[in-house]
């Protein structure tokens, strides 16, 4: 609710990502934008297979299913006042494959805001593919980082050190 929004952006956060809500009420977005700005609102976008690999909108986290079609669906986000989406292909998550490029170029073609990959990178060169071939404008990835074993209290988190990034992801794209 805008009341809910109100209370997290007086605590100091810059934007709110929001999901399930906007199923709801997509209206939501474009109420919050209003008083604090479309660049601090961000649409959260599940979208998975279907049987026959169709791609298909979900929301609950991947349990329900939207009826919308994906680009109508993050055209109407963008009209509603959203300033950036972020597009989670769900079976693509902790599978360490790679992004899902074609549908992150699709959706990045039909917007004008930016447009952030999440869901199966495995490396930084699938940051650099996501955002030349997709035309992400941002990622997002956890998995990678992130190491478990058996024991909830043994995880280890590794990023990847400034001289790879660097020389793998930075050089390379402004060349």
């Amino acid at each position: 609710s805008i009341n809910v929004a109100h209370r997290i952006f007086e605590l100091g956060v810059e934007k709110i990502i929001l999901n399930s809500a906007l199923h709801n009420n997509i209206k939501l977005a474009k109420e919050i934008s209003l008083t604090y700005g479309e660049q601090s609102v961000v649409a959260s976008v599940d979208v998975r297979n279907s049987l026959f690999g169709k791609k298909k909108l979900y929301f609950k986290s991947g349990s329900k299913k939207n009826k919308l079609n994906i680009l109508e669906y993050c055209n109407q986000l963008e009209e509603n006042g959203v300033g950036e989406i972020i597009i989670n292909n769900i079976d693509n998550e902790g599978t360490f494959n790679g992004y899902d490029i074609e549908l992150i170029s699709e959706i990045s073609q039909n917007v004008s805001i930016p447009v952030i990959a999440l869901g199966g990178a495995s490396n930084v060169e699938d940051f650099l593919n996501v955002i030349k071939e997709g035309y992400a404008s941002a990622v997002a990835a956890s998995s990678m980082f992130v190491y478990k074993n058996n024991n909830p209290e043994s995880i280890l988190i590794n990023y990847p050190n400034q001289t790879d990034l660097k020389s793998k992801l930075y050089n390379k794209l402004y060349d």
